[in-house]
């Protein structure tokens, strides 16, 4: 379950700088962290709600791909879905699963942080932390 932390985290918080990295960013997710949480249930989200690590809230969303697009202007390009196929799988499932309805909290935010540096250097705890 704690695998999941990071896949929410890099969904609802993290942009790609630079939109060449923008597929291949959601392929690392998609089989280092997403690949190992397939059988994420609602119950198991309001588990991690109880832990402290996120809150969870029982809601509706819409398809997330196009909700990326304010984010990402370039998905606004025909055939997108087809440019970026690792992003358009990884953000299905998180529709299929409604992983929407668990958000993290700065712990949950904190953990997830940690476990995303391994594969992303670059990603920095810091800017997370209230000072």
């Amino acid at each position: 379950m704690l695998l999941l932390l990071p896949v929410l985290h890099f969904i609802q918080a993290i942009v790609t700088n630079d939109i060449k990295y923008l597929d291949t960013n959601f392929g690392i997710i998609e089989n280092e962290y997403l690949s190992k949480c397939q059988d994420i249930t609602p119950s198991k989200m309001k588990t991690i709600a109880a832990t402290g690590a996120g809150s969870y809230m029982s809601i509706m969303a819409d398809n997330t791909f196009n909700q990326m697009k304010s984010r990402y202007p370039q998905l606004n390009e025909t055939e997108s879905e087809l440019k970026f196929p690792r992003m358009a799988r990884v953000l299905k499932l998180y529709d299929e699963k409604n992983l929407h309805q668990l958000t993290l909290t700065t712990p949950g935010q904190v953990i997830a942080i940690k476990l995303l540096s391994k594969d992303f250097p670059g990603i920095s705890i810091n800017p997370h932390l209230q000072e």
